[in-house]
């Protein structure tokens, strides 16, 4: 069971020659699709900006890690989806790319935040960006939701404990684990590839989204 950080397979797909049989977990390789146990990171994306344009917000930034990882470019096409789907204007100068936990990405963010015309929510494609940001309203004082509305990505850990509790989508991943054996477990016993599904995020509302 596989969960890549990057685009490239080739050093995987030769496990095929060996006959050892693997998975991708929420990753998209279209060479090797029926080895795929997908999530749709588009339409949860989609989901968690049309929420924010929902609660009025019209200026939404996004903040992304490198699209090596393939997940931050399906996230960032559904945050398109949204802002297209809604009537809105698509501006890329609100969003910020390539952003990872590091000092100087807190510097990129509060730069951002900094500006008289930044924007009023953010989609943030992981909850641990989200976090980042969390971090940088407190040093500026900056009120969430009040002043800065936030939507996160995955509910991890800790997206009910920090304060205002973050609003995200949920993944699968009891789901997506449970397949992932079931699909290796029917392999080694068959040899036959089950069909994979691609798996649907759930929005969990909290606190840190507030209407415009």
């Amino acid at each position: 069971m596989i969960t890549t950080c990057s685009n490239e397979n080739a050093h995987i797909k030769k496990l095929k020659s060996y006959n050892i049989p693997y998975i991708y977990l929420n990753r998209t390789y279209e060479d090797d699709l029926e080895r795929c146990l997908r999530v749709n990171n588009r339409a949860a994306a989609a989901a968690a900006v049309s929420y924010l344009i929902e609660m009025g917000h019209k200026k939404i930034g996004g903040l992304f890690r490198s699209f090596d990882n393939m997940i931050y470019r399906e996230r960032y096409e559904g945050m398109k989806d949204a802002i297209f789907a809604h009537g809105l204007e698509f501006d890329e100068n609100l969003v910020l790319f390539d952003i990872e936990d590091s000092e100087k990405s807190y510097q990129i963010i509060e730069k951002h935040l900094r500006k008289e015309e930044r924007p009023g929510a953010f989609f943030a494609s992981d909850d641990m960006l989200a976090y980042g940001m969390y971090k940088v309203a407190y040093d500026l004082k900056l009120s969430i939701p009040e002043q800065l509305s936030i939507v996160g990505f995955d509910n991890s850990l800790m997206a009910d404990v920090i304060a205002p509790h973050l609003t995200t989508c949920e993944m699968p991943t009891e789901r997506l684990a449970q397949l992932a054996v079931e699909y290796i477990d029917t392999y080694i016993r068959t040899g036959e590839m089950i069909h994979m599904p691609v798996l649907e995020g759930k929005m969990l509302f909290r606190e840190s989204v507030a209407r415009k």
